[in-house]
Order: structure tokens, then sequence, then C-alpha cells
């Protein structure tokens, strides 16, 4: 595999950086002078690096954990300390696998906010680096030319936070609600304090810094709406394809998501945390989920929890501007807060609809689909609440027990448009479609936002019969044969879109051919991944994972390369840390942890 790409910012680059910095989050608040001394964290006496291995097992980890040390918190390495708060073990594959790898193992005996602010602690000091490339990629730029946009998205998340710290002072510590919200501050808390190589202090200070935005940042589809940086609408927030399927003769049941995001978010982190926490009160203490340096939710979504409930989502869109003045900064709580709260307390499907809608913002607003494998049984019908699907929007949701009507299909898709009647009114994208319908666009035209219209609707109504069996779902998941599928046709030059497949791939689009509109033409977007389960992958608390951009040598889809990207498009993309080719293959996520 090719190397990293250098990482030394230039001294211009490195105080254009900073400059921005400074515009998005302001003067840094005085920090703690004393830090850990981390410089040679991750290495043995003789520089070679400390890896922890589990006999008969694939992967190597380094291996640290977060003790108490005469009063003091240290890092150590594994199986040195005496009262460790937690354990982690890291694995950076991303150059041969398309991913890094992290667990999370809190200790029990540890008081809660202890514990959890030892996850995030561990978790910034073994994936700094991680973090480092993923602010200059995703950061760097994201104020340019909207300046007085991003000053209105840090006073919201400030004023959000201060908030939430005041509030959370009145709220009863016993509540497991709250309590929740509560600690996954303290993670983040830990996670900025290593970033920024503080000496580990158990608090909560909700400071405002950068890793802060990198948490909001799915918020930010919505608020570009609310204040007004983009028109309602025009910028579709088309960010992943799903799918639930039932197998024949119920012998099944798979469950699997692919995220559409730009390819400077392609530095992937499977995660894990095991939190030491109370089992009754937790059933989903433990979870699994993809996701991105700095960040704590997984921001696909998709996770899996102790508790057997799988999560997914797809982003859908608010197409009326009056409809986010239900959206405040004081009250509410943002969606990557909830959904981690929701998996942490929820113990069903309709349970976690119900805790994820307390205090709902109504940001990065979704599809959500939700199963409860504890309900499912192989050969036999679904149960009442086996599946369920919430679509949210500002001061508005519809939830349903959707398990009848999946018996019935057999298939739930989901592509970035909600498919309940109440919400596309609410929403106003039927009035959006049909702007289309009356303009330029003529092939493709308003049913490209239309539920059960849209090509990748149309797709997956014709092709989810073909998924038989584990393998043939994934195939289906990760199919893009745009440039012979009719489905993928369009009123352009050339005649098809790369956008229009279930892993769409825009950056195949020609950057000098004519398209109906700018969504399906050359753009930095595209599907990056691929998570799927099934029953027997959700007992084991396993998923499949490929983490690269679907290519098909059959079908003359080459493989993602950075050098041939940079090479054919006019569009300048910072992928800092990123391999150049990613022709990765499928792989199995299993734990060292304990799961059992």
């Amino acid at each position: 595999m090719a190397p990293l790409h250098d990482t030394t910012p230039s001294l211009p680059g490195a105080l254009f950086i900073a400059s921005v910095a400074l515009l998005l989050y302001g003067i840094p608040e005085k920090t703690i002078t004393k830090h850990v001394d981390l410089s040679t964290l991750g290495n043995t006496e003789d520089g070679r690096p400390y890896i922890y291995r589990k006999p008969g097992h694939q992967h190597e980890y380094s291996t640290y954990e977060l003790c108490k040390d005469d009063g003091r918190l240290e890092v150590f390495k594994a199986d040195e300390c005496g009262q460790q708060l937690a354990l982690a073990r890291f694995k950076n594959a991303v150059n041969s696998t398309g991913w890094a790898f992290l667990e999370i193992e809190t200790n029990g005996e540890q008081t809660p906010f202890e514990q959890a602010y030892a996850a995030g602690y561990l978790e910034g000091t073994l994936t700094r680096k991680l973090i480092e490339h993923q602010l200059h990629n995703v950061l760097s730029n994201f104020c340019t030319g909207k300046e007085e946009y991003c000053e209105k998205l840090r006073e919201f998340v400030k004023e959000n936070q201060a908030w939430t710290q005041e509030f959370l002072t009145k709220t009863p510590t016993e509540d497991p609600y709250y309590s929740a919200i509560h600690r996954t501050y303290y993670q983040l808390q830990g996670l900025i304090d290593a970033y920024e190589r503080r000496r580990p202090t158990v608090h909560a200070s909700f400071e405002f810094h950068q890793i802060v935005f990198l948490n909001w940042l799915g918020e930010f589809y919505d608020l570009e709406v609310k204040f007004n940086n983009t028109r309602a609408g025009v910028d579709i927030p088309e960010k992943c394809s799903a799918l639930v399927k039932l197998a024949p003769d119920n012998k099944d049941l798979f469950f699997a998501h692919v995220t559409m995001f730009a390819y400077n978010q392609m530095l992937r982190v499977v995660k894990l945390y095991k939190f030491g926490y109370d089992q009754a009160a937790y059933p989903g203490h433990t979870i699994s989920f993809t996701g991105y340096p700095g960040v704590i939710a997984s921001q696909d979504d998709f996770h899996l929890t102790s508790s057997k409930i799988a999560v997914m989502e797809t982003t859908i869109g608010v197409y009326d501007q009056r409809k986010m003045e239900h959206t405040k900064a004081v009250g509410q709580f943002p969606c990557w807060l909830r959904s981690m709260t929701a998996s942490l307390l929820a113990d069903s499907a309709n349970g976690w609809v119900e805790i994820f809608m307390r205090h709902h913002m109504g940001t990065y607003n979704n599809q959500w689909m939700i199963v409860d494998y504890k309900l499912f049984e192989p050969g036999h019908p679904l149960k009442e609440n086996t599946f369920w699907v919430l679509e949210t929007m500002p001061g508005f949701h519809v939830a349903r027990d959707k398990s009848a009507e999946l018996q019935s299909t057999t298939y739930h898709p989901s592509y970035n448009l909600p498919h309940e009647k109440e919400i596309v009114e609410y929403s106003a994208l039927e009035k959006f479609a049909r702007a289309f319908d009356k303009t330029r666009y003529q092939e493709i035209g308003g049913d490209y936002y239309r539920s059960g219209k849209s090509p990748r609707a149309k797709i997956f109504a014709r092709d989810h019969h073909k998924a038989t069996d584990f393998e043939s779902f994934t195939k289906l998941l990760r199919s893009i044969n745009y440039k012979n599928d009719e489905l993928s046709r369009c009123n352009c030059d050339p005649p098809y879109s790369g956008e229009a497949a279930i892993a769409a791939r825009g950056d195949l689009n020609d950057p000098n051919g004519r398209y109906e509109f700018g969504a399906i033409g050359h753009r930095n977007h595209g599907a990056i991944d691929f998570k799927g389960i099934n029953y027997e992958r959700a007992k084991k608390f396993s998923f499949r994972a490929w983490g690269a951009p679907a290519w098909d040598k059959e079908n003359e889809v080459p493989v993602f390369e950075w050098s041939d990207f940079e090479r054919r498009s006019p569009i300048r993309v910072p992928h800092r840390g990123h391999p150049d080719r990613f022709d990765f293959e499928h792989l199995e996520v299993e734990w060292e942890a304990n799961l059992a």
C-alpha cells in the first residue's frame, strides 16, 4: 500500500489553520500548563511499538490503561497499574484495511464519571494523530467564504453547552437519562484533554473546542437552513443508503448501511465502548459502531448495543426554513448526544425511539431504523416491536412499528427521503420536488426527490429479492453499475450518473460533463463504506465492515485513488492520513474484549 501522506504542515499552512480555528472557536480558554509526558506513549524502551497480542488472534493492538497512582491519574502500559479506571486497545490499520480499530473497557468499580472521563482520555491519547488529520481535512476550509455563518454556529453551540451545563446541575443524579447525558460530556472532556496533552483530571468543563465542532457536524445540515447559509433544500443531504431485509422463509434478518459522505471523511475508526455501568439501568452499556477520529457518536449512524439493539439512519432534509424555528439552543439536546444516550439506555426498539425523542432539537433529521434482535427467531414470523422506523423533523416526528410491514414486503429500503406522508408534507419536500418538474430537468426531474420514485428507491425495489444470503445482500449494498443500469440514466452527457446507485460515486462523473442538476454531477461525494449484520453476527456482537468506495471490475467501476481524483478533478480536497488507493476487501469485526 502507498505510505501515509506527509502530515507536516508548512508554516503558512499552520498559520492558516490556526486563524480558522480562532474564527471558529475564539480565543482558547486558559488550559492546564503541567501536561503528562506522552512523548513516548505507544513505544517500548527500544522504540518498537508496545503490542498486546491475544493468542491465536489475527489483530495486534497497542494497549494502555488510565490508572490512579498515589492520588494522580496516569497512563500506563497494559497490566502495569493497580487501580485501573479504563483500558484501551488501538490499532491503526487504515493503510491495510481502510479502518483503525479502538476498544475501550472501563472499570465498574470506579465512579461513572471517572469511567466516562477515562474512556475519553484514552481515546484522545491513542488516536491523537488521527484526530489531527481529521481536524485538518474537515475543518481547515470549513469557514472559507461563510464567516458570518460560522459565527452563528459558534454562538449556537456555545449557548447550548452553557445551558446544558447549568441544566445538569439541577437534574437528579440518580436519573439514568440525565446521568447518561452528563457522562457523555465527561467522556468528551477526557478526549479533549488528552488531545491537548493536559494532565488527566476528572471533570467536564463544557468548553468550546474544535473537537466539539467535529461532534456537531451532523447537526449543521439543518443549522445551515436555520441560519440561511443556503437556500432550504438546495443541498440535499444524500448521506446514506440502508436496507433491512428478511431472508427467504424468515431464516435470517439482514441489516446494513452504506455511508455517503465527502471523501475527505474517509479516515475511519471501528469502535467498541464497554462501560462498567450498572447493567440494569444501562442495558446498552456496550456499544460497537463505525465512526470518525475525535467523534464519540457514530455519525454514520450505525451501531449495535449489548441489549441486541441495532440502529442506523439515513438523513432527510428540511425544505421549509420556517420549521427551523422549532430548533433552539436552550432546552434541547443535539442528535449526536441523544443517539448515544438512547443506545445506552434502551432495551427495546420502541424504547430507543422514546428515549431518543426527549429534548429533541430538530437537527440532523433522519429516518432511523431500529431492530431488536432479541425478538427475532429464525424461521418464525416477525414479532411485534421487532422493527421500528422513526422519521424526525424540527418540532415533529412520526414513529411506527414496521414489523408487520417488513414481514409482508420482506424489505425496508432507506435512501435519504422520508416514507411517511406526514413527514413529506411537513418538510415541504413535495413542493420542492414539483419545482424540478416545472423547470429544465426532464429525464429524472422531481422524482429524484420522491419516495419510491428516486433511482435508489427503484433499484432497491427491483433488486432486493436477489439478497437471499449475506453475501448477495452485501453485493446489493455495494452495487454501482451506473453505466449499464437504465435506472442510473439521466438527461446528461454522458447519459448516466454515478450518483444514481446504491453505492453512489460522484467522483466518477465527468468533470466536463453536462448534468441535469448538481447533485448528480461530478462531486467530492460518494459511498465510502459498508457495514452489515445478520442474526448470527448480532448474537456475537460482530459485523462485516468494508472501508472503501465501491468498485466493480466487471462493470468498469475503478478503485478509488486520490492520485487519480486529483488528476481528473478540479476539486481540491484535503486528505491527510489517507492511503492513496482504496482497494481494500471487507473484514469481519471481532473484539478482544470479553463480551459474554
